[in-house]
This record gives structure tokens, C-alpha cells and sequence, in this order.
């Protein structure tokens, strides 16, 4: 008997099959963990300010070329800092990059300081895949593998009013909004917005609120 049009319809059938699996992943469960780089000028980090970057995504410094001064990076509360200023960091021997905890990061180079050489990263918190639900969901914004940038978080909530606090001052590195109704019961009819700011032990010395995190249940 030939069976070859019925191995070729379930060819076809698998393939089906993967092409809508790969349609319905979200797009950050397959693709790799973004990365932002930022040039490191005499007097200047080029972008200043470059936008921002969902957990897991990393930041590096790289010297431009032409820059010969001493520099270094230094967050201003002390959460993250590339060593002090000299003529070869940020170059192929001694390069530097984070993969920071959900935050806005203010920093600067320790030697030029006076004449402005500050820049800002910020690093969003995201929605931990597969736990998108109607009355639930996961959000990641730490992992053990980055604890350069706090060990311990405050996390922020709101829905369409003001801002309330969802957890202060936590060891964890996720949560489920919406779990057993806490902090709020969660509904498709509401858009929710989370912010994070990453700590070390010493909770004094802390980042800013992370850019929000806008979460719309589905029904």
C-alpha cells in the first residue's frame, strides 16, 4: 500500500503544528536577552541615557575611540561600580558590563564627575513566561545569578490611582500579583502597572523606580 501522501500530509501537519507554536511563544522566551552599549568618551558616556531594557538584558561600556583619559563607572548609591579610573578600562582587556536588577541606575566616572560625565541606565521588570492569567501573574525583576545590583527590592503597584506598595524591602527576586487576592484581585477589566527598586542589605542605599511594567489580564 502507498503511503506516501499520508507521510507527506503529516509532514505538513507538523509543521503546521510548529509554526503556530512558534507564533504563540512570546517573543522574549526565544529570543536572546538584549544588550545596550554605551560609548565611554573623554568627558562624556555616549547615550547618556539610552532606553531602557527589560530584565535579563545587559548593559556594557565600551572606551571610544580617541578617548585616552582615565575613566570609570560608578553608580551614585553605590550599587554598582566597574573599579577606579584608569587609561585602559572599558578596552578589550578590561572590558565591563552588568546585568542589573530592575531599577534606574544614575552613575558617573569618578574623575570627571565635575565636568558632567554622568550617565543613566534603567532596567524594567518583566512578566515571568507562561504565568500570564486572568486573575494572576508572575513578575521577575532579580535573579541570583545578578545580585551586583541589590539584594533586597521594593516593589510598587498601581491601578489607575496611586501608587501602593506591594512588597518593601524583600529578599525575593519574583512574586505573583494577583495570588490569593493579594495584594489586589486581579481582573481583565484593569491594566496593572509594577515598578521595582533594587537595594543592597544596607536598604539606605538604594536605585530609583524602574520604568512600569503595564500588565493587561486577558480574559
Amino acid at each position: 500500500m502507498d503511503k506516501g501522501p499520508r507521510m507527506r500530509n503529516r509532514r505538513k501537519v507538523g509543521v503546521l503544528v510548529l509554526t503556530i507554536a512558534a507564533l504563540t511563544v512570546p517573543q522574549f522566551a526565544v529570543a536572546g536577552p538584549p544588550t545596550s552599549q554605551v560609548a565611554v568618551k573623554d568627558d562624556s558616556f555616549s547615550p547618556a541615557r539610552p532606553g531602557p531594557l527589560n530584565f535579563g538584558g545587559t548593559f556594557s561600556w565600551k572606551r571610544a575611540q580617541g578617548a585616552v583619559d582615565e575613566h570609570n563607572v560608578h553608580q551614585v548609591a553605590g550599587l554598582f561600580k566597574s573599579g577606579n579610573p584608569t587609561e585602559t578600562s572599558f578596552t578589550a582587556a578590561h572590558p565591563y558590563s552588568i546585568t542589573p536588577s530592575a531599577g534606574s541606575y544614575t552613575y558617573y566616572c569618578d574623575a570627571h564627575r565635575a565636568q558632567q560625565m554622568v550617565g543613566k541606565i534603567k532596567v524594567r521588570p518583566i512578566v515571568e513566561p507562561g504565568t500570564l492569567a486572568s486573575r494572576s501573574f508572575g513578575v521577575r525583576w532579580a535573579s541570583r545569578a545578578n545580585k551586583e545590583t541589590g539584594t533586597r527590592f521594593d516593589v510598587r503597584y498601581q491601578v489607575g490611582g496611586k501608587w501602593k506598595i506591594w512588597k518593601n524591602d524583600t529578599a525575593s527576586f519574583h512574586g505573583t500579583f494577583g495570588k490569593h487576592r493579594r495584594p489586589v484581585r486581579v481582573t481583565p477589566a484593569h491594566t496593572y502597572k509594577i515598578e521595582v527598586r533594587s537595594e543592597l542589605q544596607n536598604t539606605r542605599k538604594k536605585s530609583n523606580w524602574s520604568p512600569a511594567l503595564s500588565v493587561k489580564p486577558p480574559a
